[in-house]
């Protein structure tokens, strides 16, 4: 069973300046890992494969966490992978000017309720987002949403519903000039829900990886990899790769790399056990 979101991966060249930055926002860092091993059954999933990589972990009091991601890659401007809609405009951000925007603007308008949608690009991650120029009222910055264009919408929405779990909260209408759904990960805990808006798209995609600029990957957690895998595959999923073994921040995972139908990217994520650190 899927419980909700573990956290968005997001993509950066220095993880320990990385970190100060989110903790300027109003994230809080739980833990910064160096030189962690990158198992090679993620291989299928990078751009450029290195042993290891460097994450860190941060947590926001509202939203999903973000997961800073450090491979080898060098990062440069361009539309993230999944669109990311934060409650602020976040510190060193400028604007975002590609041609490809306005029907995201259209979808944040429809399904969120915003405003004034602005697209941008958070300039230390290389990182390309959304904010609502008129709904920024809180100190701190988290995200509100996550916005995926998709090429078939109902074959998308049966592997979120279906596949991952997801709720379906309401649909585009008869007659609409472009099709949508938002749904919702709901969770006891509040900082593992996010609402998702599917939306399609005629747009050509870059498939992602792992080690791609801005958003690459959702991360979910797993009560039963095994079984949750098994369905993201029986519903679309168009790529999965093997299960392996990560220790991180003193507890034991099991991990799985998997696509949607759509190239979408995301990591499924069952806690173990905690384990002792050697001195």
């Amino acid at each position: 069973m899927i419980l909700g979101v573990d956290h968005i991966a997001l993509s950066c060249e220095d993880i320990i300046h990385g970190a100060k930055l989110l903790e300027q926002i109003g994230y809080r860092v739980r833990f910064i890992e160096e030189s962690l091993p990158n198992n090679s059954a993620k291989q299928p999933f990078l751009t450029v494969y290195d042993p290891l990589h460097s994450i860190a972990y941060c947590q926001s009091d509202r939203g999903v966490s973000l997961e800073l991601t450090k491979h080898s890659v060098r990062l440069h401007d361009s539309a993230s992978p999944y669109q990311v809609l934060f409650s602020n405009c976040p510190v060193g951000a400028v604007p975002f000017g590609a041609d490809c925007m306005p029907a995201s603007e259209n979808i944040w308008r429809t399904t969120m309720g915003a405003q004034k949608p602005v697209a941008g690009i958070w300039s230390p991650f290389r990182a390309q987002f959304w904010y609502d120029a008129h709904y920024c009222t809180s100190s701190s910055t988290f995200v509100r949403a996550l916005h995926v264009p998709v090429s078939n919408l109902s074959l998308s929405e049966k592997f979120w519903l279906r596949g991952l779990g997801c709720r379906l909260v309401n649909r585009s209408a008869a007659g609409d000039a472009y099709g949508w759904v938002r749904l919702v990960f709901r969770s006891p805990l509040q900082r593992w829900c996010l609402d998702v808006v599917l939306a399609e798209s005629n747009e050509p995609k870059t498939i992602p990886y792992l080690d791609t600029q801005g958003f690459p990957c959702l991360a979910l957690i797993s009560t039963r990899l095994t079984e949750d895998k098994e369905a993201a595959q029986e519903m679309g999923a168009c790529e999965v790769g093997e299960e392996f073994n990560l220790e991180v921040a003193e507890n034991l995972l099991k991990i799985v790399i998997l696509r949607g139908p759509d190239n979408e990217l995301f990591e499924l994520i069952e806690i173990c056990k905690p384990t002792t650190r050697r001195v």
